[in-house]
């Protein structure tokens, strides 16, 4: 709504242009480095950052052991990781 709108804007204008354009560049970074991943790396790393779901319901989902979804999802948190710091890097 509209005044949850204004408190956005209000957070934009207190970190500053500069600030916004690093997040900016660091949101880019990292979603560069998430389209990068393997095709089950980035679904569950999606799956468990963004929509919350249990470690256990996505490897029952995917057909996999527990310990796979840990394996790969810690991976894939590495990945990112190093990748967008080279990505940033000057």
């Amino acid at each position: 709504d509209a005044q949850e709108s204004r408190g956005l804007g209000d957070v934009y204008k207190r970190q500053g242009p500069d600030r916004i354009a690093e997040g900016r560049a660091e949101l880019d970074a990292l979603t560069r480095a998430m389209g990068e991943l393997p095709a089950r790396q980035r679904v569950i790393l999606l799956a468990v950052r963004l929509e919350g779901l249990p470690q256990n319901d996505i490897a029952e989902q995917l057909g996999v052991s527990l310990r796979t979804v840990e394996r790969e999802l810690r991976n894939a948190h590495e990945y990112c990781a190093r990748r967008t710091r080279k990505l940033l890097s000057p």
